[in-house]
């Protein structure tokens, strides 16, 4: 039985970035508050998740219970004893799966988050705790551009729900302006281009920088670089009268069950009576 979609299992992993973590393994604060930050280690980190870790400062392990939901506890190589689908080849990947590297001398672990994004615990880098990193068709692993190592299996873990990635937020055909390029589709390193604006000619999708603009004239690109225009006058109205059209219907059904209720109550009082 799955405990998270992929989405709900990604969210939760890239809020555990945004806050205050530092790496901390072999001891029995796992997963807990040390009153200044998050002690995680890679795969604790991912397993914590599983058990329930709810953010709770106060709670030992941060509200995480060892070995419920139906999780047991593994290894980084031991995951993949869980997982599906497990496979070396990395050119194409689901968000939520488990990356791991097994038959290499690292133990290691991470998530793969969509769009060339892998979730992480690691002192690689210097972070010395929780961010998210990047990852090629081939399983290489890198971060603002400086490779580490690579990643070397994946696969489906047995307790998520993998829905695939998220639908292409633009498509081809469409001009876009920019502030930023790639010069490969899996490219880590952001550069100032030339010219902002531009037509996608091609898509790669899955790839980390998945739009091609002016067939390769202007280079690669990906939904950070791409500048959303204003919402006109028009398109900020129509969106409002859509919320009061939820708002009213919400509204509508409230009054619709508050008026059975009423009903029910009168039907029994008049029972009652006879």
């Amino acid at each position: 039985m799955a405990i998270f979609t992929n989405k709900e299992f990604n969210d939760i992993l890239r809020h555990i970035t945004t806050l205050p973590t530092v790496y901390y393994s072999g001891g029995n604060q796992w997963s807990t508050w040390n009153g200044s930050s998050w002690n995680f280690d890679c795969v604790v980190s991912v397993k914590s998740v599983l058990w329930g870790w709810n953010e709770n400062k106060s709670a030992i392990h941060g509200g995480a219970k060892y070995g419920s939901n139906g999780v047991p506890d593994f290894t980084c190589n031991g995951g993949l004893d869980y997982c599906s689908e497990v496979s070396k080849d990395f050119s194409n990947l689901t968000p939520g799966e488990y990356l791991c590297m097994k038959d290499t001398q690292y133990n290691h672990t991470g998530i793969y988050l969509g769009n060339g994004k892998v979730f992480e615990v690691t002192t690689a880098w210097g972070v010395n705790g929780a961010t998210i990193s990047d990852i090629d068709g081939n399983g290489n692993r890198s971060r603002n551009g400086s490779n580490c190592l690579r990643w070397t299996y994946h696969g489906k873990l047995k307790w998520i729900d993998y829905e695939g990635e998220e639908p292409m937020k633009h498509k081809v055909g469409e001009v876009v302006e920019i502030n930023g390029v790639y010069v490969s589709s899996t490219s880590t390193e952001k550069l100032t281009p030339a010219i902002t604006k531009g037509t996608i000619t091609r898509i790669v999708e899955g790839a980390r920088n998945p739009y091609l603009l002016d067939d390769g004239k202007i280079g690669w690109v990906n939904d950070d670089c791409i500048v959303e225009p204003e919402p006109t006058d028009y398109e900020k109205l129509y969106k409002e009268e859509v919320e009061k059209n939820k708002l009213l219907t919400t509204q509508v059904n409230n009054l619709t069950v508050i008026n059975k209720e009423l009903q029910e109550k009168i039907h029994k009082a008049i029972k009652d009576l006879s």
